[in-house]
């Protein structure tokens, strides 16, 4: 097969054959035409030695053989032709065969070059909105970190809150208890005090029946008891804290009901608590209920 798809076939000595390039079918039947050309210069050449008187008999036989090869030979050409029929039809099948996929690649080619520019286009878009991903989650985690440092010192806060707040109410249960215990000696103090009196009083009136040194005596032991008495009085006033009507601390005066007390401690406690150093505003009799 020639690279024109055409073919041709010579005829060698001693009846070989070979193809070569040429004009196809044409061709074959040119040469089908030179070999009955051939036979007939044979046959001529055989009518002449019969005439020149039997000089050529010994001849004949081999004429005879190449007759009968030349008639094969002409056998072999047809189907040589029949054959390079059937080739040609078969390579123009492949060559539209071919053409036609060689369109389809070059449809391919093209199709597969726009995929991979798309595909291209995709990623570089979807690379940036992984970079603007990536950058907001950056600053959402600096705004986690932020927040968490901000809570945990709003948390020691409160804490540093609870601890003070447990700590006042103990101090306010203790003041309670030293309050109560004050009150209740201050009680036990007054009832003493009514009793060494109305003892006093009795002792003056044995006193004008006993005789003068007895008398002398008694009266120095009650002077005694009373000065003890004025010391305990004095003590206990000078415990008494200056403002919020001037109420003691460990007393209660007879004249303030125990809730207006407690009232103003606490009032105090929280001036303390929370730093105001103004207590002359909240000595002055006003209304304590937002303290208490």
């Amino acid at each position: 097969m020639l690279a024109n798809g055409q073919y041709s076939q010579h005829v060698g000595a001693g009846g070989d054959f070979f193809f070569g390039g040429g004009g196809g079918v044409g061709h074959g039947q040119t040469m089908l035409s030179n070999v009955s050309s051939r036979t007939r210069n044979h046959d001529e050449k055989m009518i002449r030695g019969d005439q020149d008187g039997g000089e050529n008999t010994r001849s004949l036989p081999r004429d005879a053989y190449e007759v009968a090869e030349l008639q094969d030979c002409r056998q072999h050409l047809r189907l040589c032709a029949e054959r390079i029929s059937e080739l040609e039809q078969l390579n123009i099948d492949l060559e539209s065969r071919l053409e036609e996929q060689a369109n389809e690649y070059v449809k391919l080619e093209s199709e597969a070059a726009e995929s991979q520019r798309r595909w291209k286009e995709q990623f570089e878009h979807l690379e940036r909105e992984c970079e603007l991903w990536r950058n907001s989650n950056s600053q959402l985690e600096l705004k986690n970190q932020q927040l968490r440092n901000q809570l945990l010192r709003t948390e020691k806060e409160l804490h540093g809150i609870l601890q003070k707040k447990y700590e006042f109410m103990e101090l306010a249960r203790q003041e309670e208890r030293e309050r109560i215990k004050a009150e209740q000696d201050a009680q036990l103090r007054e009832n003493n005090v009514d009793q060494k009196r109305a003892g006093g009083a009795q002792q003056l009136n044995s006193l004008q029946h006993k005789p003068p040194s007895a008398q002398l005596y008694e009266a120095a032991v009650l002077k005694h008891d009373e000065y003890h008495l004025s010391n305990n009085n004095l003590q206990a006033k000078s415990t008494f804290i200056p403002g919020i009507h001037a109420f003691p601390r460990n007393q209660n005066p007879h004249s303030a009901a125990p809730e207006e007390v407690r009232r103003g401690r606490a009032i105090l406690a929280l001036a303390d608590f929370f730093g105001i150093s103004n207590r002359h505003a909240l000595s002055t009799g006003g209304d304590y209920s937002s303290f208490s």
